[in-house]
C-alpha cells in the first residue's frame, strides 16, 4: 500500500484510503484513479456512480448486493452492520465481485476517456487529485468542542420551550381552539395543514405564494417573512432555533477525541463543484449572527495555532469575465476603486455612494447582479430587493423605503417598473456578455452539454439557469481546488496542515512561526501560480484573508 511503484485504483478512493489510514495505519501511495469519480466525470446525472449501478448497466449484473444488503443494516439501537454475520463464503465471493467489477470497470473508463476528444480526460485527473487532497484534510480532520457544543444544546432546547409556550399561549392558538375545537399543538413544528387553516381561514391573512406542486398556500419560511405578522415572526424564530439545534446535533455526533473530520467529495454535484457531509461543512450559518455565533464558535485551530480563511474575492465575477470577455466587466475588475455592485445598488435605490451600506450592497449584488448575470429577470429581481431591503436604513440612517417615496417611488408597483427601468441600462453597459449568454444557450439546445475550462461538462435537462451558472461556478470552484491540491503538497513539509474548504475558500491550520511564509505562499498559489498554469485567466485574481487568534474560535475572525 505505501509503494508509489504499485499502483492503485478503488471505487470511492477517499474510503478506501480512510480505511488503510486507520485501520492497516499506512498512507496509501500510487492511486492513479476513482472508478465512482470517473464515472461522475463521465456521466454527471444524480445516482450514476454507485458501482452495482454501473455494474449493471456496464455489463448486466443486477442485485449481486442482494443477500449482502440485509447484513449491511444495523440492528434497532445500534451503530453497527452485521457483515461480521454473512456466511464467509458468501462474503467473500460479494467482496470479490466487487474488486473484479471495479477493476474491469477502470480498464473500460479508460479505454472510453482515450477515445474521447474532448477535455474529460483531463478533467478525470484533475478530480483524482483533488480526491487525495480531500482525503488528507478528512483523515486529519478539525478540532471542535464537544462540551461546548452539549452545553449549547441544553440552552437551545429551552430557547424552544420558551418560544413554543408563547406560540401556545397565545391569542391565535386560542382563536384556533375555539374555531376548530382542538387545540394547536407542535410536534417538529405545527403541522403546515393547522398553520394554513389559523393563518388564511380564521386569521383571514393574505397567502404570499403557493407551493408548486399542489398549488395550495405556502407556510415555508420565504412565505412567513412576507406576511410577518407578530404571530409568524414567533414561528419564525422557533423554527430559527431548531435549524440550530439540527446543526449543532451534526457536529456532537461527529466530534471523535477533538476533532469532527468532514467528509468532502467530487462525485455528486452535478455542476462539478464539492459536497460535504458528516457534518455539512460547507453549509454553517452565515446571516443569522445567533446562529452563525452559536455553530462557529466550537471550531478551533490546534492547541497554540490559529486558523486562516482565504477566500478568492469575487472569483465567480473573475471567471464570469474570462468567459465572456466583456470588457466592462474586465475593466470594473481591473480598476479596484470602482465596484460594480455598489454602482447597481446605487441605480437601484437611486442612492449616492456615501448613502450605500454593506448590506444594500449584499442585496444589490445577490439579489440583481449575480441573479441577472446567471439568467434571471427585473420582476424576479424587484420582488427579492422588496423583501430584503425596504426595512434597511441608508448609510445616513434613512430607511429605504422612505427614501424611494422620497424619489417619487411610492408603491411596489412603481418600483418594479423601475428595477425594469435598471435592468435595461445594466445590459446596455454589459452587452457583450449579454451576447455570451445568447450564445451559450444556443450552444447547449444544440449539443445538449455546457463546458467548462477545467474540462468538465454537464448535461442533461438544464434551465437557462444552469446553463449559465454551471460553467462559472463550477470552474470558480475548480480554481480553489487547483490552488488546494497545490498547496496540500506544500503543507506536506510544513506543521501547517489545510483542514476544510468552502467552495470558494481554503481553510489551513496555521502553526504560528511558520505564518509569514505560509501567507506569502498561500497568496502566490492562488493569485499568481494558478495564472501562470492557464492562460484562460484574464483577469487579476484577488485573495481575502481572515484569521482567529491563537487558540480562538471560528465565530471571532479578524
Amino acid at each position: 500500500m505505501a509503494s508509489p511503484k504499485i499502483k492503485k485504483v478503488a471505487h470511492n478512493l477517499k474510503f478506501e484510503d480512510m480505511w488503510t489510514r486507520e485501520i492497516i495505519e499506512t498512507v496509501i501511495a500510487g492511486w492513479i484513479a476513482c472508478t465512482m469519480n470517473s464515472a461522475h466525470i463521465i456521466d454527471d446525472r444524480a445516482g450514476f456512480t454507485n458501482l452495482k449501478f454501473q455494474a449493471y448497466i456496464n455489463y448486466g449484473m443486477r442485485e449481486y448486493d442482494a443477500e449482502a444488503n440485509k447484513y449491511k443494516k444495523a440492528m434497532p439501537g445500534s451503530l453497527f452492520n452485521r457483515l461480521n454475520e454473512m456466511p464467509l463464503e458468501n462474503l467473500l465471493q460479494y467482496c470479490a465481485l466487487d474488486s473484479l467489477l471495479g477493476k474491469k470497470l477502470y480498464y473500460d473508463q479508460q479505454k472510453l476517456f482515450d477515445q474521447m476528444e474532448d477535455e474529460r480526460p483531463k478533467a478525470n485527473k484533475f478530480f483524482t487529485e483533488g480526491l487525495i487532497a480531500f482525503a488528507n484534510t478528512q483523515h486529519r480532520g478539525i478540532c471542535a468542542d464537544k462540551n461546548y457544543y452539549l452545553e449549547q444544546k441544553k440552552i437551545l432546547g429551552k430557547e424552544i420551550q420558551k418560544a413554543e409556550t408563547r406560540i401556545l399561549s397565545g391569542k391565535e392558538a386560542k382563536l384556533f381552539k375555539k374555531q376548530t375545537g382542538k387545540p394547536l399543538t407542535i410536534a417538529k413544528d405545527i403541522s403546515a395543514a393547522d398553520l394554513r387553516i389559523l393563518l388564511f381561514d380564521i386569521m383571514k391573512l393574505t397567502p404570499s405564494g403557493y407551493t408548486t406542486k399542489a398549488k395550495i398556500a405556502s407556510v415555508d419560511q420565504d412565505a412567513l417573512n412576507k406576511i410577518n405578522t407578530p404571530f409568524t415572526k414567533r414561528i419564525k424564530e422557533r423554527r430559527k432555533l431548531t435549524k440550530t439545534v439540527s446543526y449543532v446535533d451534526q457536529y456532537v455526533r461527529e466530534i471523535v477525541n477533538g476533532r469532527m473530520h468532514p467528509f468532502f467529495d467530487l462525485h455528486l454535484a452535478r455542476s462539478s463543484r464539492s459536497s460535504s457531509s458528516m457534518p455539512n461543512f460547507q453549509n454553517v450559518p452565515v446571516r443569522d449572527a445567533y446562529s452563525k455565533k452559536v455553530c462557529r464558535s466550537g471550531i478551533k485551530p490546534s492547541l497554540g495555532n490559529k486558523l486562516g480563511f482565504f477566500d478568492y474575492g469575487g472569483v465567480e465575477v473573475c471567471i464570469a469575465a474570462c468567459f465572456t470577455k466583456d470588457p466592462t466587466l474586465i475593466a470594473y475588475i481591473k480598476d479596484p476603486s470602482t465596484d460594480m455592485h455598489r454602482d447597481q445598488a446605487e441605480a437601484i435605490f437611486l442612492l449616492d455612494h456615501k448613502q450605500v451600506t454593506k448590506d444594500i450592497r449584499f442585496y444589490a449584488k445577490n439579489c440583481f447582479v449575480f441573479p441577472e448575470f446567471y439568467g434571471s429577470w427585473y420582476k424576479a429581481c424587484a420582488d427579492n430587493l422588496s423583501e430584503n431591503c425596504f426595512e434597511l436604513n441608508t448609510k445616513d440612517g434613512i430607511p429605504v423605503i422612505e427614501h424611494l417615496v422620497d424619489k417619487g417611488i411610492k408603491t411596489y408597483k412603481d418600483f418594479e417598473k423601475h428595477v425594469k427601468t435598471v435592468e435595461k441600462r445594466f445590459w446596455n453597459k454589459f452587452h457583450v456578455y449579454r451576447e455570451w449568454k445568447d450564445k451559450v444557450i444556443a450552444d447547449y439546445l444544440k449539443k445538449g452539454y455546457v463546458e467548462m475550462f477545467f474540462g468538465h461538462r454537464r448535461g442533461g435537462y438544464l434551465s437557462n439557469n444552469m446553463i449559465l451558472n454551471t460553467p462559472i461556478q463550477g470552474t470558480a470552484f475548480h480554481c480553489l481546488l487547483w490552488s488546494y491540491i497545490q498547496l496540500d503538497k506544500h503543507f506536506a513539509k510544513t506543521k501547517t496542515k489545510l483542514v476544510g474548504q468552502i467552495h470558494d475558500e481554503l481553510i489551513p491550520d496555521i502553526y504560528p512561526p511558520e505564518e509569514k511564509e505560509i501567507v506569502a505562499t498561500i497568496k502566490d498559489v492562488m493569485c499568481n501560480k494558478i495564472r501562470e498554469e492557464h492562460d484562460w485567466l484574464i483577469v487579476p485574481m484577488t485573495v481575502d484573508e481572515e484569521y482567529t487568534e491563537i487558540d480562538g474560535n471560528w465565530n471571532d475572525l479578524h
